[in-house]
């Protein structure tokens, strides 16, 4: 699990959902939650957060994308653990290490390696979040 702490610098909800904008070190994040600060009283801005995602959850890119998914980060690949099905490969991007599990036939496709730049996304709607 990938976790980071964030804050909370932007908040905007409709019925119960809510999308927040959560500041990573220097990096903004858009998390898609289902809930609403009329239900939860921790959706408060200026709250300091929790941000989880899975590994499996991360999705790379050895070009910059023309996706809809809005967060994307530039990393640079640390260490790449290659088994029979699954790789996991260890990423430094500017709010540290991330972790990334992909198919191995995918990492060979891709045809990336140690040091190689790559861009990370993660969909809003995949985050998790806890409070302190």
């Amino acid at each position: 699990m990938n976790s980071f702490q964030g804050e909370i610098v932007g908040l905007n909800s409709d019925g119960g959902l809510s999308l927040l904008d959560v500041q990573i070190h220097s990096v903004l994040f858009n998390i898609l939650l289902i809930d609403n600060p009329e239900t939860s009283e921790f959706l408060t801005l200026n709250r300091k957060i929790i941000c989880m995602w899975k590994e499996t959850e991360v999705i790379l890119s050895k070009e910059k994308p023309n996706t809809s998914i809005e967060n994307i980060l530039k990393c640079t690949i640390e260490n790449i653990a290659e088994d029979k099905i699954l790789s996991k490969i260890t990423l430094l991007s500017e709010i540290g290490n991330i972790n990334a599990i992909i198919t191995t036939k995918s990492l060979k496709a891709m045809t990336i390696s140690r040091k190689d730049e790559v861009f990370a996304m993660i969909n809003p709607n995949e985050i998790m979040i806890s409070y302190d």
